[in-house]
């Protein structure tokens, strides 16, 4: 990419100012320019514009949805467009209190999020997890490079789990047709969607758990208690009779 003097120049006071670099074409980033910028004074640009493949089903067909999110100065709203159902329009305050609840940060910012193709009605709470992750990607959470050839899908309660959506299987048949290399769908989902050959699943339990895997490659792993169930009870039952005998004999 050939830079001009005049975006050089924009770029250098920019950066010398402490002032965020709000760059929505992803080649921007490519730029030998902007690279040597960067490691000149130690900034980092955030793209503020992110797009995330999902999918619903409109008859008996499945229909590819690009949820687009764009964030930037301005008044603290969160507006939707894209022909939306009510139940899609109030994705916007699940997705907000999700991403807060889940311990990322939500600056007061204006934010827009688009499910295109405008010509399709939306309908269901299938969007929410993919329109938490373009908003999250915009605000510079997570590289737009760890959402490419991904589809994602589900419905997020307000503590920012992931909850079960219907109609996966055609869904997840249809990206695979389409060359989609993975799908990341709810927990509850993932057995159905790997009926699917030839296709990397990924089940989630929540918001969280996405982005760490998007960021690593890899799910958490939790800390699994030694031992059964009988056992632990058979153990704390132990220490209780040892302070009982503590306490008898002083």
């Amino acid at each position: 990419m050939k830079e001009s003097p005049l975006f050089c120049q924009y770029i250098s006071r920019a950066f010398r100012s402490g002032d965020q670099i709000r760059l929505v074409q992803p080649g921007f980033i490519e730029s030998d320019f902007v690279k040597r910028t960067v490691l000149l004074f130690g900034k980092r640009c955030i793209l503020s514009f992110s797009t995330v493949v999902s999918a619903a089903t409109e008859g008996l067909a499945v229909e590819f949805v690009h949820v687009e999110a764009d964030v930037s100065n301005g008044l603290p709203v969160f507006h939707m467009v894209g022909y939306l159902a009510s139940e899609v329009k109030e994705a916007g305050e699940r997705v907000r209190t999700a991403i807060k609840n889940s311990g990322f940060d939500f600056p007061a910012k204006r934010t827009v999020i688009n499910l295109s193709p405008a010509t399709m009605r939306k309908r269901g709470a299938s969007f929410d997890l993919p329109i938490a992750v373009a908003v999250l990607t915009a605000l510079g959470e997570l590289s737009g490079s760890r959402i490419q050839n991904t589809l994602i899908i589900g419905e997020m309660g307000l503590d920012g789990s992931v909850r079960k959506v219907p109609g996966i299987l055609p869904i997840v048949a249809e990206a695979k047709e389409r060359e989609v290399r993975r799908c990341i769908v709810p927990e509850e989902n993932k057995a159905e969607a790997a009926l699917v050959s030839e296709m990397q699943v990924i089940g989630v339990k929540d918001l969280k758990e996405t982005i760490e895997f998007l960021k690593s490659g890899s799910k958490p792993q939790k800390v699994q208690q030694t031992g059964s169930v009988q056992e632990r009870k058979m153990s704390e039952g132990q220490q209780k009779l040892q302070w009982q005998e503590v306490i008898i004999c002083c």
